[in-house]
């Protein structure tokens, strides 16, 4: 999966392939995983709740991509804050990739 070229389009739906709706309702991790895929947009609200997502995801993911979570709701931020050119597509590609892979891993058959 590979991050949007624009950076203006950010990192929305990056990490949100593998929960779906299927999580377990006693699965806040996947639950809310599955949320990003719901937000929508690029104004400044949505990357904040796009940003606060990635942090409260961080928070109930494995310890293994806590930080690349958390830097995906920095870049967020960068964006939403007029910064887009500061975000590195190619660390952020990477950090979404690492984190889908490890937060689907833990979704799956829940």
């Amino acid at each position: 999966m590979t991050l949007r070229a624009v950076a203006s389009m950010v990192l929305l739906g990056v990490v949100v392939t593998g929960c779906g709706s299927g999580g377990s309702s006693s699965s806040s991790l996947c639950s809310d995983y599955a949320q990003l895929a719901q937000v929508k947009g690029t104004d400044k609200a949505t990357l904040q709740k796009a940003a606060d997502l990635y942090r409260k995801v961080a928070d109930e993911a494995p310890a293994s991509v806590q930080s690349d979570l958390r830097t995906l709701a920095d870049d967020e931020e960068k964006v939403a804050a007029g910064h887009a050119a500061s975000v590195d597509s190619n660390a952020a590609d990477a950090a979404a990739g690492r984190a889908d892979t490890a937060v689907t891993a833990e979704c799956k058959g829940k």
